[in-house]
Parts: structure tokens; C-alpha cells; sequence
């Protein structure tokens, strides 16, 4: 029900029909679109629930103005409001945009303070992002969940897999539930990392619900705007983690995610200041994510006026 509603929420504010609605009703539709995380979820606060839906702002830019990529979105976080829409329903392959869902599972069955025993892992081809996390080390989990974030490590996304299911097949399964229980529709997870196969996807509008979930917890917030943190496990083993984000050289940008197979194409979940408001991006599937990213803010920056 709540997906159903959500899309109907995004129909509206493409034809600029929700102004017309009565708050009331607008209002009853955000808590059907957008319900409260579990109670399981004792680590996370609820999902970022919009206040309003009617338009807070006048565009007086192009409508010419296009992506290459594949699938696009922005949307004002205080409102809800969509700036700018392209294929935003479509299910696309996500690559590591997948460890934001990772993440949150973890954040909703741990605690920050608990300590990871790193288990086995599998072999990764040498182009894989990873930091070669040594079987029978013990870091906090606050260090696996940056090196998942900010280098995008495979072995740390599938080592907090392991550590909490004990398989990563184990583990997906929890992803698709939680997804479900958290109304983020359009999404279906079979790999912890994004790496192993594209059968993981998503569409923009449900990633823009996730990185909310996500951004909504001061750790993760704090990590994905990082470029650079070395870490340390117990036995005094440290990893120097460098960000995949290019975009947080922008003082305009600060986090969040990003994607990339070739399947998937180049892919980047953003969050940015556009004249002073908070605006979530997603860009899938894209010749140049952050470039068409950049882009796309600036448009927004000379076009979007917030009334």
C-alpha cells in the first residue's frame, strides 16, 4: 500500500497537482507513504517523514535541460518536494549504492560500541574494492561501517554480513525484509556489497528514502561526508580509508553513497546545499555521475526558487 501511495505522491508533484490537495489529505497520504520504522530498529531513528508536499518553490529555469543518465532525481528533503525527474520509478541495478542498506540493517540489530571479529572471506578479483581485512581481527564496528562507506569495501560490507547472519545469503534476507517493513519498495537485495552480481536494484525514488533512513543517523552522516580516516584493530593493525566520492571536493556536497558496475553504469547518491536548502540527488547509470551531479545542482541552484 504504502509504495502504491508513494507513486502517487510522485505523480502529483510532477503535475504540480499537489498545491490543489487540502492539507489534511496531504498530510494523510506522507504517513501512508512513509511509515514509521519498526521497533526492531532500536538504533535507528524513523524514516524522514516530509511535513508538507505542496510546492515551496517556483522554477524559472529551462526544460530543456537533460541527463545521460539512465534514471535522476532530486528532491528537496524539507518538503518532499521533486526538483528535478528522470525514470524515477525504474528498477535499476545499484551496485555499492547496496551498502546504504547494509548499513541500515546493521544499525537496526547493533550496537556502535560492539565489537567485529572479522571471519573469512571470499577472494576478490584485484580490481575490487576492498582494504584486505585479515580474518580473526577485531575492530569496532563503528570502523567496519567506515570502511563499508567511505572506501566502499567489499570485504568489510561482507564481513558485517557474515558477522551478523553468518552467510551473506542469510543476511540479504534481512535486507529485503527490513526494505518491506520500511515501505522502501522497488528494491531487491542478493549481496551484501553490490559487487558479486547485479541482481541487486533499486529505483531513485526508493534510494531518496534510504539515504533519508541513513542520513538520518549522526554516525553514518558523519562518515559519508569523510574523505579520508584511518582505522585501527585491536591488535593495532591500521587501514588508511580513502573516500570513492568525488564530490565531497565541492564544499556544496557532503555525502553519500556511491555505485558502480558495469552494469550498473557510474551511479551516485548525493546530498547537497542548493541556495541554502538540503536537496537529495540520486544519478544511475549515468557517462559521468559526478559530472551529470554537478550539473544537475547548478541547474537546480539558478532555477528552483524557495518561496
Amino acid at each position: 500500500m504504502s509504495t502504491m501511495v508513494g507513486l502517487l505522491l510522485l505523480a502529483l508533484q510532477l503535475t504540480g497537482l499537489t498545491s490543489h490537495l487540502p492539507a489534511g489529505l496531504r498530510n494523510s497520504l506522507v504517513s501512508w507513504a512513509i511509515p514509521a520504522a519498526p521497533s526492531s530498529a532500536s538504533h535507528l531513528p524513523a524514516p524522514v517523514t516530509y511535513t508538507a508536499l505542496a510546492m515551496p518553490l517556483t522554477s524559472t529555469g529551462s526544460s530543456s535541460f537533460a541527463l545521460g543518465a539512465k534514471a535522476a532525481l532530486a528532491v528537496d528533503t524539507a518538503s518532499g518536494a521533486v526538483l528535478f525527474e528522470k525514470n524515477s520509478t525504474d528498477q535499476r541495478p545499484i551496485a555499492s549504492i547496496t551498502k546504504l542498506m547494509t548499513t541500515l540493517v546493521i544499525l537496526s540489530r547493533h550496537s556502535l560500541d560492539e565489537t567485529v571479529t572479522i571471519p573469512p572471506l571470499p577472494s576478490y578479483a584485484p580490481d575490487a574494492a576492498q582494504i584486505h581485512l585479515v580474518a580473526g581481527e577485531q575492530l569496532s564496528l563503528r570502523s567496519v561501517l567506515a570502511a563499508t562507506l567511505i572506501p566502499s569495501a567489499n570485504d568489510a560490507a561482507d564481513a558485517l554480513a557474515i558477522w551478523d547472519a553468518g552467510t551473506t545469503v542469510a543476511f540479504t534476507e534481512r535486507m529485503n525484509a527490513l526494505a518491506t517493513s520500511w515501505g522502501i519498495g522497488g528494491t531487491h537485495f542478493t549481496s551484501a556489497s553490490g559487487l558479486v552480481d547485479d541482481n541487486n536494484y533499486a529505483t531513485a525514488a526508493s534510494l531518496v528514502r534510504m539515504a533519508g533512513l541513513a542520513l538520518s543517523n549522526s554516525t553514518v552522516r558523519s562518515l559519508v561526508m569523510t574523505s579520508q580516516k584511518t582505522i585501527q584493530a585491536t591488535n593495532g593493525h591500521s587501514y588508511t580509508l580513502a573516500t570513492t566520492n568525488q564530490l565531497l571536493k565541492d564544499a556544496r556536497f557532503s555525502g553519500i553513497k556511491t555505485g558502480y558496475t558495469p552494469a550498473a553504469g557510474e551511479s551516485v547518491v548525493a546530498l547537497a546545499s542548493v541556495n541554502g536548502h538540503s536537496v537529495i540527488t540520486v544519478i544511475l547509470g549515468s557517462p559521468d555521475r559526478f559530472g551529470e551531479t554537478t550539473r544537475l545542482i547548478n541547474y537546480l541552484e539558478g532555477s528552483v526558487l524557495w518561496q
